[in-house]
Order: structure tokens, then C-alpha cells, then sequence
């Protein structure tokens, strides 16, 4: 991937969108730049300092039971679930690990960060930052992070309490030499290993460790899970949960659609088989929670740090594109003493996190957040909110920006490519490119007009 050459790139939405906004619009950008959600005013759930338990898994999409897939197994994570506002709807703002992580810890976007490769160290452009865990370890909590939080080995320039990168949790664990037996598709490993012999099982074992030492006062721990991030590698038994630890290849006769089919529905199995691995490490986390009876007063955030593609539009996997599929991640957000089992719709963003928690544990929201508090929805989550989600991409030394709106979205590349839009009331999917299409001209104008606002003229607006 070629990384932007300056950060004047970044503007590019602001200088090819082709069109002047409208008086009208102008109006509504500036009420709405105005009324960026006054996060000391939304007030309070509570004023306790709740724990925080943040768990980031690598690669996550909403390949999950509670978001309606009816294949996976994932009832760790349902049953967080259950006791928790699942937002539907919720992006990340770049679909890489380390651009996105950068982004939520910061709570900063990536046009802000600068960060958009996984090379960039976090704070090459953010010297004064405070991240998270930063953040909360400043106002006397013991903060620490375990496992992939930050990328990779970044932990180490957070200035908390404790950081063990997840190459910690690596010895004594090698299947290099099995990724080469893979007959077809993403290379994949089902060990004969223990849950607790895989380093994510030793991050969740290690986590645990964490909780019963330091139980005695507020904490912010975050976990990051490195599965499902290919490849693929899991203890055997969750792969058999999908019949899917055999080595079978297609028949030699098989070509084509009919080869590339069967390869994607292993692939895919694979997949779900690393996801209920890592729900199972979750549950851990979930019982330790109970068992010490830190339940009520910690507040669980689960989430992806990005979506993750599984063949869709023509064979597509991993991520780094604009497509829904890479964008669109699970957020699950527990609050003691909130109403179980409710959903949003509302559309929301990894960038949201940082002024979020801050409120929920009665802490005054840090100058710079870019993200909006998503306490008012925590309390009234069918409430009017924002009007898009932002999202960016660098890919093949082109830089795009994305635009999702709760009935559109819109995508648009710098240097004359063609844009992008799609009807997603009937295209949820995103099959059919409508950018062109003289039927959808105001839509188009419209989706520029909120570019050109970019996400200052997008915040909810009172209630």
C-alpha cells in the first residue's frame, strides 16, 4: 500500500467534490457545527467511576449470533449481548489495524492521526496525546493492556501501568510449518493444543490474572484478541464445531465457480472457527467478571477493530477497502444498571469510544475528541442521531473516503476515479454502482454536500 505523500491529501474530498454548497446547507453546517454534542451538558448515567473492560478482537465482523448469523456459534458473546446495548450499526474509521487503533485510542480520525499504514508508530503526528488507557490511568485508575490493543508491538509506548504485546503470549507456539500443508485457500492450522497452550488463550488466562490482582480499585484493562486475523489457527475443536478440520480438496474436475465455492465455504468455516475460539476465551473474561462480582460496577466493551471481507463482490477477503463488509464492525457496550438486551440502529463509530467511556465514568471529556458521546443512546437508543458514518482507505496508492448514511453509501476516490454509491434499501449487498445513474443525481449532490461538511456537520443535533 502506498501511503499518501503529504498530509494535504487528506483534504481532497474538500477540493474535487465539484459543487458549492447551498445557502440552505450552509446554514445547517453552521447550527451543526454549533452544536458538536456538548459533551459536559449530557449528563450522567451515574457518578460512580466504574471499571472498564475493553476487549478488541482483530478482524471481527458481525459474523456473530447476536447480529443474526445463524451459523456461527458464539453464545459468550451473545450473552454479553443480552445484557448490553448491541449497536447495529457502528464503523470503524479505517479498514487496518494499526490506522484504526490509532484512531479509537486517540479518539482522533485518521485524517487527524496521520497514521495510515501499520508502520507508523501511533504517535509520530500525535506527540501530545493522550491515549485511552493513558487517559484513565491519569485520573488514578490502574490501567494496562494485554495482548493486541494498540498494533502489535505499540503497547510499549503507552504509559501505563502494565502492556504485554501479544509476541509475549508466542512461546512455545509455532505452526509455521503447518501453514504450508493448506491444500486450498487461506492457510489455517487446527492444533492439538489446549485453549490455554494458544497465545490468545494464554492473553484471556493472563487477563484474568490481571482482574483478581488489581479488583480492589477502578481499572481500565483493555484485551486484544488476535484471531480471527488470519491464518487461521485454533485447538481442533472448534473447527469440528463446523466439520470443517479435514483436509479434503475439491475433485480434480471441479473448476471455476464450482472450485472457488468450495474453497470459500471452507475458508469461511475457518473463519467462524476462530471466532468461536475467541468467544470462548471471552466467556473467561465474562465468568471471572462474575466471579469476583465486579459485574455491577464494570462497564464490558466489546468490539472489531475492522470488518473483515469473505468472498463477497467477486472474492474479496481481508480488508483495506470501502466496501461495507470491511467498514461495518460489532460494538456491544454493557453499562451496569442499564436496561439488557436493547439494540441500536442508530449509525456510530469507533471514534465515539474515548468520550464515551469518559463520560460513563463520570470524567470530564478531553479537548480534541473527534467522536461523539454515545451515552445519550445508552440511555435512548432510538433517539435522533448522527447523520453519517466516515470512513478512509489509502489502497494502490489512491486515497478514498466513505460516506454511510442510514439509507446510502457513498464512496469517492481522489484524481478523477469514479465514485461510488449505493441504494442500500435495495441493494444491501452493494452490487449495483447508482453514482451514474441520472435518477440518483440529487443523492449524489447530496452525499458531496455532507463530504464536504465532513463529520463536523454530521453530529446529532438536541433532543
Amino acid at each position: 500500500m502506498t501511503k499518501p505523500a503529504t498530509a494535504e491529501r487528506t483534504s481532497f474530498f474538500f477540493k474535487h467534490t465539484g459543487r458549492v454548497l447551498t445557502a440552505a446547507f450552509l446554514v445547517v453546517l453552521l447550527v451543526s457545527s454549533q452544536l458538536i454534542y456538548n459533551q459536559a451538558s449530557a449528563g450522567q448515567l451515574t457518578g460512580q467511576k466504574f471499571n472498564i473492560l475493553f476487549i478488541v478482537v482483530d478482524d471481527l465482523n458481525v459474523s456473530l449470533g447476536c447480529y443474526g448469523n445463524p451459523t456461527v456459534k458464539t453464545p459468550n458473546i451473545d450473552r454479553l449481548a443480552q445484557g448490553a446495548t448491541l449497536f447495529q450499526h457502528a464503523y470503524c474509521q479505517y479498514p487496518l489495524c494499526n490506522p484504526s487503533r490509532t484512531s479509537f485510542l486517540s479518539g482522533r480520525r485518521p485524517e487527524s492521526t496521520g497514521v495510515w499504514n501499520n508502520i507508523t508508530a501511533p504517535r509520530t503526528n500525535l506527540k501530545d496525546a493522550v491515549f485511552l488507557p493513558e487517559y484513565f490511568r491519569q485520573a488514578g485508575y490502574y490501567s494496562a493492556v494485554i495482548g493486541k490493543v494498540a498494533h502489535e508491538d505499540f503497547e510499549s509506548d503507552l504509559k501505563i501501568d502494565l502492556a504485554e504485546d501479544v509476541g509475549q503470549f508466542n512461546t512455545g507456539v509455532d505452526h509455521t510449518e503447518d501453514l504450508g500443508d493448506d491444500p486450498v485457500g487461506i492457510p489455517w492450522v487446527a492444533t492439538d493444543e489446549a485453549d490455554d497452550q494458544e497465545p490468545d488463550g494464554r492473553i484471556a488466562r493472563r487477563a484474568v490474572e490481571v482482574l483478581e490482582q488489581h479488583n480492589n480499585q477502578p481499572f481500565f484493562l483493555g484485551v486484544g484478541f488476535k484471531r480471527p486475523h488470519r491464518p487461521y489457527i485454533a485447538p481442533k475443536k472448534y473447527f469440528d464445531l463446523y466439520n470443517a478440520s479435514g483436509t479434503d480438496e475439491p475433485p480434480e474436475s471441479w473448476s471455476g465457480e464450482r472450485k472457488a465455492a468450495f474453497v470459500r465455504e471452507q475458508d469461511v468455516k475457518h473463519y467462524y472457527a476462530c471466532v468461536s475460539f475467541i468467544d470462548a476465551q471471552v466467556g473467561i473474561l465474562l465468568d471471572t467478571l462474575q466471579r469476583l462480582d465486579l459485574m455491577k460496577k464494570t462497564i464490558v466493551v466489546l468490539f472489531g477493530d475492522n470488518g473483515f471481507h469473505l468472498g463477497e463482490h467477486g472474492g474479496l477477503w481481508r480488508k483495506q477497502t470501502l466496501w461495507e463488509e470491511a467498514l461495518h464492525i460489532p460494538l456491544i457496550i454493557a453499562v451496569p444498571g442499564q436496561p439488557a438486551g436493547r439494540v441500536s440502529k442508530r449509525l456510530v463509530e469507533l471514534v465515539d469510544l474515548y468520550p464515551t467511556l469518559a463520560q460513563l465514568c463520570s470524567l470530564p471529556v478531553p479537548e480534541g475528541m473527534e467522536g461523539t458521546s454515545l451515552l445519550p443512546l445508552l440511555k435512548d437508543p432510538d433517539r435522533s442521531w448522527k447523520k453519517a458514518a466516515f470512513s478512509m482507505n489509502a489502497r494502490r496508492g489512491l486515497f478514498g473516503v466513505s460516506v454511510r448514511t442510514p439509507d446510502y453509501h457513498y464512496i469517492q476516490w481522489e484524481f478523477g476515479e469514479p465514485s461510488q454509491l449505493f441504494d442500500l434499501s435495495v441493494d444491501p449487498q452493494e452490487e449495483n454502482n447508482v453514482a451514474d445513474d441520472f435518477a440518483y443525481g440529487g443523492v449524489v449532490a447530496q452525499m458531496k454536500a455532507i463530504l464536504q461538511g465532513w463529520w463536523k456537520g454530521a453530529v446529532p443535533e438536541r433532543r
